[in-house]
Formats: C-alpha cells, sequence, structure tokens
C-alpha cells in the first residue's frame, strides 16, 4: 500500500500542456501544503502534499501522504503523472529571437493542488 508518494514536480521546462515555469515561479512553491486530488477534481482529497524547491537542481519536489486506502491500494500498482492547480496573476508569453516559438510563462498568485 502506498502511503507515501514522492517525485518532480515541476522544472524549468515547457511542461506537457504548454506551460513554461521559470525559476523565480518556482521558487513559489517551497514549503506549500495542498491537497492531493484526482484529475483535479475538487470532491477527492486523497492526500496531502508539501512541496520544497530544490536549489541545486531548479526543481519542485513533492511529497504526499495518501489517507485515502482505496487510492493506497491504486497507487502502489500504477505509474502515475502529477499536474499541479493554480491560480494565475497573470500570462506571459516567452518567445525566441525570431519568435519562432513562445511559449505560455505564467505568474503564480497561489497554489491549490496536486493531482
Amino acid at each position: 500500500m502506498a502511503e507515501r508518494i514522492a517525485g518532480i514536480a515541476l522544472m524549468p521546462r515547457e511542461s506537457r500542456n504548454g506551460v513554461y515555469y521559470d525559476i523565480e515561479e518556482l521558487k513559489k512553491f517551497d514549503g506549500v501544503s495542498v491537497p492531493l486530488r484526482v484529475e483535479h477534481d475538487k470532491d477527492t482529497h486523497i492526500g496531502e502534499v508539501t512541496f520544497t524547491f530544490d536549489e541545486i537542481k531548479s526543481q519542485v519536489r513533492y511529497e504526499a501522504s495518501i489517507f485515502d486506502s482505496e487510492w493506497q491500494q491504486i497507487l502502489s500498482n500504477e505509474q502515475y503523472q502529477v499536474s499541479i492547480g493554480a491560480s494565475v496573476l497573470e500570462q506571459r508569453e516567452l518567445c525566441d529571437e525570431l519568435r519562432a516559438k513562445c511559449l505560455n510563462a505564467p505568474v503564480l498568485n497561489e497554489i491549490l493542488e496536486l493531482s
């Protein structure tokens, strides 16, 4: 049974959904605790997550305690990917010199969850 899970939540690169989080935004996660949810569903609160920012590797790591026994069993037998939930103050666009590639780079307001 997986009572705890841990791993990397974010790093300074383009995420699976096309969002780029720069170092200053990643630092906002350090020490923040949020609910662990399933697919960002507010009716599923299966655990608690604490984030830490690794200054050397420029990564946001997470450690979660899972208190839902059904999900402890599911997570012990499956590989999974995580996604953060956050509110955004503003959207910035970061582009290369030729504007051939641009990335959405939000300024975060509040970190809400890990899913």
